[in-house]
């Protein structure tokens, strides 16, 4: 993956699951930030593989923090709530970082 800066707007965060996901009721990508405060987005099927979800696309706002983050992939289906292995990736102040 390459490097991800605060602000970032051209962005596909994409995890796999392990699992495939192609009949889940909901799919998101849960978030920690390095302040400690956390959050979810809304995640689609990958359409090259159905283990894998992503976020495409991000608001300004989205990625607000610089350090490390960790993100968890999730689906929900037939009532069953699964949570993916925590992935801790390094975002960067801005580009001169």
């Amino acid at each position: 993956m390459a490097k991800i800066y605060v602000g970032q707007e051209d962005l596909t965060i994409k995890l796999s699951t392990g699992k495939d996901c192609s009949g889940a009721s909901t799919l998101r990508i849960y978030y920690k930030k390095p302040s400690g405060s956390t959050g979810y987005w809304d995640a689609t099927l990958n359409g090259e593989d159905n283990t894998y979800i992503e976020k495409v696309g991000f608001a300004s706002t989205d990625i607000d923090e610089y350090g490390t983050w960790t993100f968890q992939s999730y689906k929900e289906e037939a009532g069953l709530y699964i949570k993916g292995e925590d992935v801790a990736y390094y975002i960067y102040a801005d580009e001169t970082s």
